[in-house]
């Protein structure tokens, strides 16, 4: 009885986090049509963005996932579930059979990965940073979508019913280059 209650529960949270995803991309996309064309143009498509952001997601989620140097299929698996558009290249790697090597590769791809600025966060920083000489009330568009990938990777931290401290650390390791790339902008 206690290992159906476990799967019951993870599977709620495998949805929780499954919300708090569509809720990022619901939020960057009414973002991205409230600030083109009013406050600066966005060149890149809003699908491309999506996607950036779901492959980004993926590799936040892995990093989580590898915080402990280990991964199993479950967390594959989770990580699949979450993402709405097709596995991406680690991912993909990492489906295709778990050993040493690819935990390696796979651990050595993220961190490289890890230091560059998405995108879209720059979108959204520019986006703060124009409300702000204009003197307009702020809409906080970076903090906004930052919040929501602090939930997401919160949530994906509950997801199995165990929040270990080394994902917690690796938490704070992804987003450290997003956090400098705010104080540099003048956004925090």
């Amino acid at each position: 009885m206690k290992l159906k209650n476990d799967k019951n529960k993870i599977g709620k949270n495998i949805k929780k986090v499954h919300h708090k995803y569509n809720r990022l991309v619901k939020m960057l996309t009414s973002s991205y049509y409230a600030i083109n064309d009013v406050l600066i143009e966005i060149t890149i498509p809003k699908e491309q963005l999506i996607l950036e952001l779901d492959d980004y997601v993926q590799n936040v989620l892995l990093k989580i996932a590898l915080s402990d140097h280990e991964l199993s299929l479950n967390e594959i698996d989770l990580v699949k579930k979450i993402v709405i558009k097709k596995p991406n290249d680690i991912l993909t790697m990492l489906s295709l059979g778990i050993s040493n090597n690819s935990l390696q590769e796979a651990e050595h791809r993220l961190n490289n990965l890890n230091n560059k600025i998405p995108e879209f966060i720059k979108i959204f920083a520019s986006a703060d940073k124009e409300m702000i000489k204009l003197n307009r009330h702020p809409k906080n568009y970076s903090k906004k979508i930052f919040t929501a990938l602090i939930d997401l990777m919160n949530a994906m931290m509950q997801a199995d019913g165990i929040i270990y401290s080394s994902e917690i650390l690796k938490t704070k390791d992804v987003l450290k280059s997003i956090i400098t790339f705010y104080n540099e902008e003048g956004l925090c």
